[in-house]
């Protein structure tokens, strides 16, 4: 019983005699064709032995410095991440911009101001993310692809069922 490292890459290999055909092997896991010396020594510290039939020379395993359990399992994590995050984006509704806002809402240069019903107004302004209510003027904001818009209406007209809108600006 003898054991021989390949010179390469250190693959041990455990043999039951010394091959024929002139006393080489082929490395299996390199490639590399080296002599099998007349005496080897112990088998490189660290290196696994496989017990073997036959004289067939096997290869000793020894543990690569990444899992590649840890390795696929990083990579399934990271294609899952990426398919959520294009889900996300392709539900999430795309902010208009000012300009189509404006038009939405029914707003022309110098158009002066537009009224329409409570019900038309939530319609066209679609969600808003906020409110709020002052003593004159009723304020919505909404976000649109440059920032916030903020629309203020008469908060009277509200009060009665009409949607005023007094201005618009961009925040």
């Amino acid at each position: 019983m003898m054991t021989v490292a390949c010179p390469s890459c250190g693959a041990s290999y455990r043999l039951k005699e010394r091959p024929e055909g002139g006393g080489t092997l082929t490395c299996k896991r390199c490639g590399t064709r080296f002599a099998v010396p007349e005496d080897s020594g112990p088998p490189p510290r660290g290196a696994a032995h496989a017990g073997g039939e036959g004289g067939a020379a096997r290869r000793h395993h020894r543990p690569s410095g990444t899992p590649t359990g840890l390795v696929i399992g990083l990579i399934v994590v990271l294609a899952g991440a990426a398919i959520v995050g294009m889900l996300v984006l392709a539900t999430r509704e795309k902010a208009p911009t000012y300009a189509e806002l404006k038009t939405q809402l029914g707003i022309v240069p110098g158009g002066g101001q537009v009224e329409m019903d409570e019900t038309e107004f939530m319609q066209r302004m679609g969600e808003f993310d906020r409110n709020t209510t002052m003593s004159i003027y009723v304020y919505f904001y909404r976000r649109v692809q440059e920032g916030e818009a903020e629309i203020v209406l008469d908060r009277g007209a509200w009060e009665n069922g009409r949607a005023r809108i007094l201005q618009i600006t961009l925040r």
